[in-house]
């Protein structure tokens, strides 16, 4: 019974539903909420497996910007009153970049053992 499931059991069943359509283009949002941790990496090591594996493209929207750019090809900003800033994490995540989207100061730096931008 779905209504006896947990937030983040409901999610998995949402999400599984979503990826067994086969559609080329698949539009998630906050795919990330109500799951564990654990949960939150092994769904986006899941939806990058299936998007390159598949040839299928997969936008989501994280707020949690660390993961977002742990696991995007691609990583759209949007600073508020400008043009977003697309591209690469690795070329886009810089501290003026976060500063225009965010409106505070924080820190980059590289992972070292994702080896790839982080923010502090």
């Amino acid at each position: 019974n779905v209504l006896s499931l947990s937030g983040g059991e409901f999610q998995k069943v949402r999400i599984a539903r979503t990826l067994t359509q086969d559609a080329p283009f698949i539009l998630l949002d906050e795919p990330c909420s109500a799951l564990d941790i654990s949960y939150e990496t092994e769904l986006l090591f899941l939806l990058r497996k299936i998007a390159h594996e598949q040839n299928r493209c997969i936008i989501a929207s994280i707020h949690n910007i660390n993961l977002g750019i742990r696991f995007a090809d691609q990583l759209i900003l949007l600073p508020p009153g400008t043009e977003a800033i697309c591209g690469i994490p690795s070329k886009i995540v810089t501290e003026e970049n976060l500063e225009k989207t965010y409106g505070t100061k924080l820190k980059v730096f590289s992972h070292p053992v994702y080896q790839c931008p982080q923010i502090l």
